[in-house]
C-alpha cells in the first residue's frame, strides 16, 4: 500500500507540474490509412484532425478519442450494457456518503437492471437501420480505437486499468450506438418523476393531492406563443415565417409561478406508515440512481441554457449562438472537444466520449446547440397478468398479459451476468411486454394502499428510446447541414431524448425547434402508471415533427431556451408538464432584451450570471413582510442579510449564504412534517424539490405563510444563524456563499479514500445555484456541494469563425498524469474560455503531428 501511495504521489506531481507533453519525434504509422493525416493540438490538448478522405478522418478520430478518453469510453459501455460485474466483481454500490438508496445494492443488481432495459439490444437493432455509409464510418472509428488499444503496453495503459488490474476489450460499432442510447436514457426524466410519485402515493397516509404540491403546472410562461386554430393542420399553416408566432417575453410573467388551486395538506399526512413505507424504495430508485452516479450522471437536473441572436441585435452584424449543457460535473468531463476536417466534414464541437459526432458545435455554414426538452416521452405501465387462455390470474410468473388487442405473451429471455471472482455466472430470466421491459423482474415495488398486499404486481417501462432508430445518421447529417432546411431534415430523424434545438447560420438566420419523438396519446399523459389493458390508453403515434414548437427569425431578434415550457395555451398536442420553472429563461430574456447590440463579452457575462429571480421573488413575498417586527437579534441579522442581498449567488456573498440556508431548512421542515424524513429523501433524490416555483401568494402550497406562521419563520431565521455558525464558525465575515457552496469534479474512483483525491479535481468555492443561468445545483445528499453545472459552454459568432469560444469543466485528456486533465477547470470556474481555432491559418499555427499509412513489409 505504501508503494501505491508513492506511485500516486508521483502521478499527482506529474499532473500538476509537468509541462505539456510534446509530440514524439517519431512519426507513427497506422493500418488502414490511404494518405497521410495530421492532428493539430492547441495548448489545452484539443485535437484538430485533418484528412483527405472521410474514411481516414474517422479512423484517426477513433484513435485520438481513445488516446484521450479510453477508460471513460469503456466505463460508459459497460455501465449502459450491464457488464460492470465482469470487470469489478460483486461490489456494493455507494458514493461514500452512506446514502440509504444504495444500501444493500451491488454491481450485479445494477447489471441486471441495465440488462432488463436492454439498451445494447436496442443499439444492435438501431445499427442495422443506419445507412451503409454511416456503418462504414463507425467501422473506421472502431478500427482507430482498436489500434490504440493494441498499442497499449503494461505501463502505458490508463492508470485506472492498472489499479483495477483490467484490460480494455475491443471496440465495436454497436458500442458507440449503445453510448448514445445510454446518454438518452439518463436524460429521460419523465419515468423517474413518475416513479417518485408512485412511491409517495404508495406510502400509507399520503393523500392524492400530494401530486398537486409537487407539480409546477401553473407556470405558463413559454418560449413560443401559439395562435389557436381549429385543428393541427390549420395551426401548422398559420405559423408562417415566425414559426408558432414569436417568443413570449418576461413582461407580465411576474406570477408565472402561481399555483392556483393547489391541494391543501391534511394534518394527518405525517404518520408512521409514511416513514415505514419509504424504506421500500430501495430497489428501482436505487438502481437507477446507482447507474447514474457510477458513470457520472447524478439524479440532479438535466437542463441547459441556449440562446441565438439575430444580426440586427449583435455588434458584429452576424448571428450569434450560445449553448451550455448542464450535466454532472465529473473528472474527466462528460464532454470532449474536437475538430474534424475532411472533404465531407468540417465540424468543430463537443460530444460524449465514444460517440463520433458533434452534439453541439458549428461547421462552415451553421451552428447548433441543444437543451433538455423535458417532454413526456415515457410511461410506467401496469400489466394485468393472464394465463394461456386469457383468464386474469394473480401471479408474478405469468406468461401473458391483457392488452387492447387481447392477451399478449410476455417474451422471456435468459441473461447471464459474468462476475469477476466467480466461477459461474448469475443467471436470470427477464421478460418484455410488446413495448418494453418488465421492471418488476429485477426489482420489488411497493403496493399502493388501495391494492391488496398479496396481489401480484407487474410494472413495465415504455419509452420512445426503446424503439430502434438511426439517430447516428441524423447527427452525421446534422454535422454537414448548411441551412435551416437541412438542419431540420437531419433533426427530424432524432428520436430520443426530446431536446430544444437552437440554430444560426452565416446568412443571419436564427431558429429554434423541439426535436425528438413525443408520443401522441388519446388522453393527456398520466401522472400514474397507466393500465395497458385499456384500449384508449395505448400510444397511437408521435407528434409530427413539423408541428412541434418552433421559431424561425422571430421579430424579437433572439430566442432563449432553458428547459421551461415550450409553447403556451392553444397548442393542440400535449407535451407533458415536467418543464422547469421559467426563472432561468426569464433572466436570459431580460438580459438579451436590455441591450440594443450584443457582443461576445455580453454572452460570456450571461453564461456567468448568478442572479436568481426565484430567490428575489421569495424574499419579497415571504421575508419582506417581517420588516418592522420585533425579532430576536440573530433572526434580525439573518433577515437583514437576505433583504440587503442583490440576488446574485457570488462566492463572496453573505446574503446568498444566509438566504440559501434559510430556504433549504424551510423546505426540509415543510416536507418532513408532512411526509416524514425517509420519504422526503426520496422526494429530494427524484423530484428535486429545489425546483418548485414560488407562487403568487404563498411560497409553498402545503405550508401557507401568513400571520399565524410568523413564529415559524422567526424560528427558521434563528436556526439559519445556528447552522451557519456550526458550518462556518463564529466569524460572520466568513459566512459567504463560496465557503458553503463548493465544487469537486468527481471521478468514478472518488468514493475510494486512498486514491479518490488523485483523480477528482477540487474542492473549490463555486458560484451559482440551481435556478441561475450559471447553474450550480447541489445534491441534497451533500448539502451545498455542487454536483451539476455547465459541462461545456460555447459561444459562436457566425461572422468570424475564429472569434468563437468554448470551455469544458475539466480538460481534454482523461490521463490523470497529463496537465490537460484539469487545465480548463480554473478557466471554467472564472467564466473564461478557449478559442475555437477553425480557419486554415488558425490551425496551421498549432503544433502538428503527422500519421502515415503503414505499408506492407
Amino acid at each position: 500500500m505504501k508503494f501505491l501511495h508513492q506511485l500516486l504521489d508521483l502521478a499527482r506531481d506529474a499532473r500538476f507540474f509537468a509541462p505539456i507533453r510534446p509530440f514524439r519525434p517519431k512519426t507513427p504509422k497506422l493500418d488502414g490509412l490511404s494518405r497521410p493525416v495530421r492532428v493539430f493540438r492547441d495548448l489545452y490538448g484539443v485535437s484538430h484532425i485533418v484528412a483527405e478522405s472521410e474514411d481516414d478522418a474517422f479512423l484517426l478520430f477513433g484513435y485520438v478519442m481513445a488516446r484521450d478518453r479510453l477508460f471513460q469510453m469503456e466505463l460508459f459501455r459497460r455501465a449502459f450494457g450491464g457488464y460492470l460485474s465482469e470487470w469489478l466483481g460483486e461490489r456494493k454500490l455507494g458514493d461514500g456518503e452512506g446514502q440509504a438508496l444504495f444500501e444493500g445494492k451491488t454491481t450485479i443488481d445494477l447489471d441486471l437492471f441495465m440488462r432488463a432495459i436492454d439498451l445494447e439490444g436496442v443499439a444492435e437493432r438501431s445499427l442495422a437501420l443506419v445507412s451503409a455509409r454511416s456503418q462504414r464510418l463507425l467501422e473506421q472509428f472502431s478500427a482507430g480505437v482498436n489500434q490504440y488499444i493494441a498499442r497499449l503496453g503494461r505501463l502505458r495503459k490508463p492508470l485506472e486499468y492498472t489499479i483495477l488490474g483490467a484490460r480494455p476489450r475491443p471496440w465495436r460499432p454497436v458500442d458507440s450506438v449503445l453510448i448514445g442510447k445510454g446518454m438518452a436514457f439518463q436524460q429521460e426524466h419523465a419515468w423517474k418523476v413518475l416513479l417518485g410519485l408512485e412511491f409517495i402515493r404508495s406510502s400509507a397516509g399520503v393523500p392524492d393531492s400530494i401530486a398537486d404540491w409537487l407539480w409546477p403546472t401553473s407556470d405558463k410562461t413559454a418560449i413560443c406563443r401559439y395562435a389557436p386554430a381549429e385543428n393541427a393542420a390549420e395551426a401548422a399553416s398559420a405559423k408562417g415565417a415566425d414559426g408558432i408566432a414569436g417568443a413570449e417575453t418576461a413582461e407580465g410573467a411576474e406570477d408565472a409561478g402561481a399555483t392556483e388551486g393547489a391541494g391543501t395538506a391534511d394534518g394527518a399526512v405525517r404518520s408512521a406508515g409514511v416513514v415505514g413505507a419509504a424504506a421500500d424504495i430501495g430497489d428501482l430508485a436505487a438502481l437507477q440512481h446507482a447507474a447514474s452516479r457510477f458513470i457520472g450522471f447524478g439524479a440532479g437536473p438535466f437542463g441547459s441554457n441556449a440562446w441565438v441572436v439575430a444580426p440586427q441585435k449583435t455588434a458584429t452584424a452576424s448571428a450569434h449562438l450560445c449553448n451550455d449543457m448542464h450535466l454532472p460535473l465529473t473528472a474527466p468531463s462528460l464532454m470532449w472537444q474536437f475538430h474534424l476536417r475532411c472533404p465531407t466534414y468540417d465540424v468543430i464541437g463537443a460530444t460524449f466520449p465514444g460517440i463520433p459526432v458533434a452534439l453541439c458545435g458549428h461547421n462552415r455554414e451553421i451552428a447548433w446547440g441543444f437543451t433538455s426538452g423535458k417532454c413526456h416521452a415515457s410511461d410506467l405501465v401496469e400489466l394485468e397478468p393472464a394465463d394461456t387462455t386469457g383468464r386474469s390470474i394473480d401471479s408474478t410468473d405469468a406468461g401473458r398479459y391483457h392488452s387492447p388487442r387481447g392477451p399478449l405473451p410476455l417474451r422471456a429471455r435468459r441473461v447471464e451476468i459474468e462476475v469477476r471472482g466467480r466461477k459461474k455466472p448469475v443467471v436470470r430470466t427477464l421478460r418484455n411486454a410488446h413495448f418494453g421491459p418488465v421492471l418488476s423482474d429485477v426489482v420489488s415495488l411497493p403496493q399502493p394502499p388501495h391494492r391488496p398486499p398479496q396481489r401480484a404486481r407487474l410494472l413495465a417501462f415504455r419509452w420512445t428510446g426503446l424503439e430502434p432508430a438511426a439517430d447516428l445518421d441524423a447527427f452525421l447529417d446534422l454535422n454537414r447541414a448548411s441551412d435551416w432546411t437541412s438542419f431540420n431534415a437531419a433533426a427530424s430523424r432524432l428520436v430520443a431524448p426530446t431536446m430544444g434545438g437552437v440554430f444560426a447560420d452565416r446568412a443571419g438566420n436564427i431558429g429554434y425547434h423541439v426535436v425528438g419523438r413525443v408520443p401522441l396519446r388519446p388522453e393527456p399523459p398520466s401522472r400514474s402508471p397507466i393500465d395497458v389493458a385499456r384500449a384508449d390508453r395505448d400510444w397511437q403515434t408521435t407528434i409530427p415533427y413539423d408541428e412541434l414548437p418552433q421559431l424561425y427569425n422571430p421579430r424579437e431578434g433572439f430566442v432563449g431556451t432553458a428547459n421551461n415550457r415550450h409553447v403556451g395555451d392553444g397548442y393542440p398536442y400535449p407535451l407533458g408538464d415536467f418543464f422547469e420553472p421559467s426563472y432561468r429563461w426569464q433572466r436570459i430574456v431580460e438580459v438579451l432584451g436590455a441591450k440594443a447590440k450584443l457582443d461576445v463579452d455580453d454572452h460570456r457575462k450571461l453564461h456567468a450570471d448568478t442572479r436568481s429571480l426565484h430567490a428575489l421573488r421569495f424574499v419579497e413575498r415571504v421575508l419582506r413582510p417581517l420588516v418592522g417586527r420585533a425579532l430576536p437579534r440573530h433572526a434580525g441579522r439573518i433577515l437583514d442579510l437576505c433583504l440587503e442581498w442583490d440576488g446574485h449567488y457570488r462566492v463572496n456573498s453573505h446574503g446568498a449564504a444566509a438566504y440559501r440556508v434559510f430556504f433549504d431548512r424551510m423546505m426540509r421542515r415543510n416536507f418532513e412534517q408532512r411526509l416524514g424524513r425517509a420519504t422526503t429523501r426520496v422526494l429530494e433524490e427524484i423530484l428535486r424539490i429545489v425546483h418548485l416555483p414560488i407562487p403568487s401568494e404563498h411560497p409553498i402550497p402545503p405550508l401557507p405563510f401568513g400571520e399565524a406562521n410568523v413564529a415559524e419563520l422567526v424560528a427558521l431565521l434563528e436556526e439559519t444563524n445556528d447552522e451557519l455558525r456550526k458550518r462556518l464558525g463564529s466569524d460572520r465575515e466568513g459566512w459567504t456563499w463560496g465557503a458553503l457552496h463548493t465544487l469537486t469534479h468527481r471521478h468514478p474512483f472518488d468514493a475510494i479514500p486512498a486514491i479518490g483525491p488523485l483523480f477528482s479535481i477540487g474542492p473549490v468555492p463555486s458560484p451559482g445555484e440551481a435556478l441561475t443561468v450559471n447553474m450550480g445545483a447541489h445534491d441534497f445528499r451533500r448539502p451545498f456541494a455542487q454536483a451539476h453545472g455547465a459541462a461545456v459552454r460555447m459561444i459562436v459568432n457566425l461572422g468570424d469563425l475564429d472569434d468563437c469560444y468554448w470551455v469544458i469543466n475539466s480538460g481534454a485528456s482523461g490521463d490523470v498524469t497529463s496537465k490537460n486533465y484539469s487545465d480548463q477547470a480554473p478557466l471554467w470556474l472564472r467564466g473564461q474560455y478557449l478559442r475555437m481555432h477553425f480557419s486554415d491559418a488558425a490551425i496551421e499555427a498549432l503544433p502538428c503531428r503527422t500519421y502515415l499509412p503503414r505499408t506492407a513489409s
